[in-house]
This record gives structure tokens, sequence and C-alpha cells, in this order.
């Protein structure tokens, strides 16, 4: 198995096209809340484009089998928002307690292309 992450070459931007270039809104932090053991939750990852031109997520990363992302069909137009869906699935394994993991988004914003957002929820009995 091959995997490659593929990042945009922004260097080569003028600055009137720094000007029409998308601009990403998201929160770093998302908090999914409490989940039961061996249980299921959904939550949201809002992101907004703030610039001019459309917002394209080229991809959405999570090393983790039981969370899984659904993103948006599209680009995200200027002054838009739109969701990517986080299911995440408690392991009957899993001792309650707090956990974490990071998400890691690729877009065509050229002031922040890569951006970790870190996924957080509580394993309650």
């Amino acid at each position: 198995t091959l995997s490659a992450n593929i990042r945009e070459d922004f260097s080569k931007m003028t600055i009137a096209d720094r000007q029409q270039a998308p601009i990403l809104e998201v929160q770093r932090e998302i908090n999914l809340g409490n989940v039961s053991v061996g249980k299921k939750t959904t939550g949201k990852i809002t992101i907004g484009n703030a610039g001019v031109n459309p917002l394209a997520i080229r991809r959405v990363i999570v090393n983790d089998a039981h969370i899984t992302l659904t993103t948006p069909k599209g680009n995200i137009r200027n002054g838009k928002k739109a969701d990517i869906k986080v299911d995440l699935a408690s392991a009957t394994t899993d001792e309650p307690a707090q956990y974490s993991r990071v998400v890691t988004l690729i877009t065509n914003d050229p002031n922040i292309p890569v951006v970790n957002i870190k996924l957080i929820w509580t394993v309650v009995e």
C-alpha cells in the first residue's frame, strides 16, 4: 500500500491572487461530549470560507478506526459554511476516561493549507 499527501505550491501566487484566495475558518478543538462504552455518537466540524474564491477540501485524515468522517460535496463558496460529519463509535474495550484524536485537514487556503483539529470526548460507563 502506498499513501501520499500532496500539497499545493502557493509560492508563485501574486499579491492579487492571494487577495482572491479562499480563507479557511474552523475551530481548532471540537468536544464530542460523553459517549457510553460501546455506543456511538455524532458531531460536526464546521468549516467556513471568509475568502473570495471557493475553498476546496483536498483531504481529511484521521488515524483511528473508530472515527468516520463524511466531507461535504463540492467546494465551499465565499461567505458560506459546510460541515464535516464526525461519527464516533466507542469500543467495548474503552476504559472510562477522556480521549482525543487529531484530524488533519488539507485545503487550498494558501495561508493555512494544513490545519490540525483536535477531537475530544469522554467515555463513561
